[in-house]
């Protein structure tokens, strides 16, 4: 029945769910190895299959998220350390230096479209200093001034050209900023209650939050 269910898995192309199956008729057929030597070819094979699980550590906190660069190669994880790290999505390699911030928490991040920078939202759940900051990935060091919050800044994006950032905050109020001065190009955009996301349209025109 185990490996019946395995083998109409593959069938279906649900190789997770089929190295289920074979596992569990790995441990039922303990008692005759024959059998066990061969659900264990049917699991290792099976195996091979299934995508890789990449760990990536090296946060001193809570990892909050991460996402992946435009092109997939690289990925941004984010936590409760106050940095932002890149990796290589590959082989789970740090990519240039840690992103590191006064603050206690980064609460957002993304990359520009070109994936050479990111900008990470910066602060602290508790009160205090808190900005959205654009890093150079490749130095580590900040490229444009900071851009600055009266609440913690969960989310920010790049809009898609790269040009522009827009920054969403626990203090009500999301903004849109030059990415390459700091200068803010829009006032603040007052909401009743903090927000949680904030993202461009594809033509680049509208904010959504």
């Amino acid at each position: 029945m185990t490996v019946g269910n395995g083998v109409r898995r593959l069938d279906e192309r649900d190789d997770v769910r089929a190295l289920l199956w074979f596992a569990k008729a790995v441990v039922l057929s303990a008692s005759d190895p024959e059998q066990e030597r061969l659900n264990r070819i049917r699991y290792a094979t099976t195996l091979t299959r299934c995508p890789r699980l990449l760990w990536i550590g090296g946060h001193d906190g809570l990892a909050y998220a991460s996402v992946f660069s435009p092109d997939g190669t690289r990925l941004l994880s984010f936590g409760d350390d106050g940095t932002g790290r890149v990796w290589d999505s590959s082989s789970g390699e740090a990519i240039g230096p840690v992103m590191r911030d006064s603050s206690p928490s980064v609460g957002g991040g993304n990359f520009s479209p070109d994936g050479r920078r990111v900008i990470l939202g910066h602060g602290n759940f508790l009160g205090g200093t808190s900005r959205a900051r654009i890093w150079d990935v490749a130095s580590g060091r900040e490229t444009a001034p900071s851009l600055p919050h009266d609440g913690v800044v969960v989310d920010a994006a790049f809009s898609p050209d790269g040009r522009r950032v827009v920054t969403a905050s626990f203090d009500n109020t999301a903004r849109v900023w030059d990415a390459s001065t700091g200068t803010p190009l829009t006032p603040p955009m007052r909401h009743a209650m903090g927000l949680i996301r904030a993202s461009f349209s594809p033509d680049g025109h509208s904010v959504l939050t």
